[in-house]
């Protein structure tokens, strides 16, 4: 069912929201995209899917943001709330 404009403009992305509120849970803590998955609730198939769509996709949108910071740590990509 479609929404107002309005609201669509209004409302942050709900998977965003989801993926920080969980890392500012953590502070001290980096995780594997899996892990983020698991600590919201979805899924493990939307980890990564096409065209940069899935929790990977999300994680990468927020790093370039400025809002979660990322390093390759045992060849594994790990994502932690940015610090300022």
């Amino acid at each position: 069912m479609p929404i107002p404009r309005e609201q669509f403009d209004k409302e942050g992305d709900q998977t965003e929201n989801q993926i920080l509120e969980f890392l500012k849970q953590h502070p001290e803590e980096a995780y594997e995209c899996y892990e983020v998955t698991k600590g919201i609730g979805y899924p493990k198939l939307l980890i990564a899917m096409p065209d940069g769509l899935g929790i990977e996709g999300t994680l990468n949108e927020l790093v370039k943001k400025g809002l979660v910071d990322t390093k390759i740590i045992d060849g594994k990509s790990r994502y932690s709330i940015h610090r300022n």
